[in-house]
């Protein structure tokens, strides 16, 4: 790539590592650093998966382990005054939860490997007994001042256990372990722990109430993630590349990046907002790819999920997308309170899990009069395709990218005027992946619902439902500069077919489907569906008076 002198750090979760390359963008948040370590010595910051919180936690143990040896150039160098720190940092992403008997050799090696980066002698360290090993590390540190760094802390409570029994013991071991962390904090120059929920989610690890919480401070907001500014200073030339690929103004290229990505704001007023470290990577490593869904691609815990959506999409109809979208790009109201849940994820208030995991996000319009409420919504387009995958793989079953495979053919014959055929048998091979396919035929809603699917899978901007002065259409869409509306009808028999057709086409000529964006050119598509044969049984397609083609079973 033209211009490019810098390669992205995509994946990389070492600071050392990332600085001695010499090649690699770092995006400098070390003024941050500076300040929360100093201001917040013991602290919790959580963040949704990908936000780089592993890369945060390696940049502070290189600043208290190595100096200013790998910070040359950066905010921090100008501030940075003290003396050397034995750092223990603890990533308990990897550890080995099988059995209590595991969980405790896990815990020992990390111990034991930290000892030997900082140069201690490992020999009196045991080698099943983290508390004791725990305590000895510390031991064998007090020549200089300690700082503790826990990555994933709150891994075994998420995890998943088909052993009730063995949950108990393994959050017990880790109860204990984190006990005696506190017990040690007054050797402690520096403590902080990062994961994806809070540290009050439990009695187990009600042992960590004495962390301050930082991860809706305004101060910190944008500790984790990119801003918009970041974006145009670091990754300008990537920005460009963007721009010569889609033919984009700087106004335009940005509009689009935020349309997809931004919207993150993990500041309790809601008024700074950040980009996803990953998705934002994996965009600028392989723009000709388009604007993916980088968040469900690195995705997990949807089966947590099921539940809500259960709860959230069911309708007289049976399961419906849409309707599920429809309750979240509404504001949901929450307390900060009600963050602090039991990690029973499939019995948990569902806005505070989604908020966790990054489906929900604080919005802007928030109320400063009340800063115990907080106000929640979908953060990004990106996020609505993640949501919608995530759905079609919990709820109906089928791989999204087999879903997506039959929209694709779909959008392909979506033009062809004089072979409707085509289309009307890719809408069938479509309606026909879905689990409900036995009651699909029947019902309107189930049949604009499964286009909804596929629009929102492929990031197309779609409105189910949209109300003007005289109606409200099935579907529309915009794809590639035009406006596309569909109108569903069931027929209940072969002879009412036509019937259903006229109908159709004189609703959405009479009441103007589509018609609000008047410079866009303007299809409309009616389409019939015969419950009794189950079959596409007839489409038209129109440009203003225009019949463009006409399909009859």
């Amino acid at each position: 790539m033209r211009g490019v002198a810098y390669e992205l750090p995509l994946g990389e979760t070492c600071f050392r590592r990332l600085r001695q390359s010499g090649t690699r963008i770092y995006v400098d948040k070390t003024a941050l650093i500076y300040r929360l370590v100093n201001e917040d010595r013991f602290c919790l910051l959580t963040r949704p998966r990908r936000f780089g919180k592993s890369l945060l936690l390696s940049t502070i143990e290189s600043l208290f382990r190595d100096g200013l040896r790998y910070f040359t150039d950066l905010e921090i160098a100008k501030l940075w005054k003290e003396e050397l720190c034995c750092v223990l940092y603890l990533d308990l992403s990897g550890i080995n939860l099988s059995s209590v008997q595991s969980l405790n050799r896990s815990l020992v090696s990390l111990l034991r490997q930290a000892a030997e980066q900082n140069g201690l002698n490992t020999a009196t360290l045991p080698d099943e007994d983290p508390i004791t090993a725990l305590n000895e590390f510390v031991r064998l540190s007090l020549s200089r001042d300690v700082v503790i760094l826990v990555d994933e802390y709150d891994c075994p409570v998420r995890a998943q256990f088909a052993d009730p029994a063995l949950r108990a013991d393994v959050l017990n071991v880790m109860k204990a372990f984190f006990t005696t962390v506190k017990s040690l904090a007054k050797y402690c120059r520096f403590m902080m722990f990062s994961g994806i929920t809070r540290n009050t989610l439990s009695d187990e690890y009600s042992c960590l109430n004495f962390l301050t919480d930082v991860s809706l401070d305004p101060k910190y907001s944008t500790l984790l993630g990119y801003t918009e500014e970041e974006l145009q200073q670091y990754f300008a030339p990537y920005l460009r590349h963007i721009q010569e690929i889609y033919q984009l103004s700087d106004n335009e290229v940005i509009s689009k990046i935020r349309f997809f990505y931004d919207g993150y704001s993990f500041d309790c007023f809601g008024k700074q907002k950040v980009y996803n470290n990953w998705s934002i990577l994996r965009l600028f490593r392989d723009p000709l790819c388009s604007f993916g869904e980088y968040w469900y691609e690195s995705g997990d815990l949807s089966e947590y999920l099921k539940d809500y959506f259960l709860e959230k999409s069911l309708s007289s109809e049976g399961p419906l997308l849409s309707k599920m979208l429809d309750s979240l790009h509404q504001d949901t109201y929450i307390s900060i309170s009600s963050l602090k849940f039991v990690p029973e994820f499939n019995e948990v208030n569902a806005p505070a899990l989604l908020f966790y995991l990054g489906y929900l996000t604080i919005k802007d319009a928030f109320d400063r009069k009340y800063p115990q409420r907080l106000v929640l919504t979908l953060p990004n387009h990106e996020i609505e395709s993640s949501l919608a995958k995530l759905y079609t793989r919990v709820m109906y079953r089928r791989d999204p990218e087999e879903v997506a495979g039959f929209f694709d053919a779909l959008l392909g014959t979506l033009h062809d005027y004089a072979h409707l055929s085509e289309l009307a048998s890719r809408l069938e091979l479509l309606y026909n992946t879905y689990s409900y396919d036995s009651q699909i035929y029947r019902k309107e809603a189930l049949l604009r619902d499964a286009l909804y699917v596929g629009c929102c899978m492929h990031l197309i901007p779609v409105c189910r439902e949209k109300v003007n002065a005289k109606g409200r259409s099935d579907l529309e869409i915009s794809l590639n500069g035009e406006r596309v509306v569909f109108e569903f009808k069931v027929a209940s028999t072969p002879d009412r077919v036509a019937a259903k057709l006229s109908e159709a086409s004189q609703q959405m000529e009479e009441r103007s489907y589509g018609e609000e964006l008047p410079e866009a050119r303007l299809t409309r598509y009616s389409i019939v569906v015969c419950s009794a044969t189950r079959k596409v049984a007839a489409i038209t397609a129109r440009q203003g008076g225009e019949v463009l083609g006409r399909y009859l079973a």
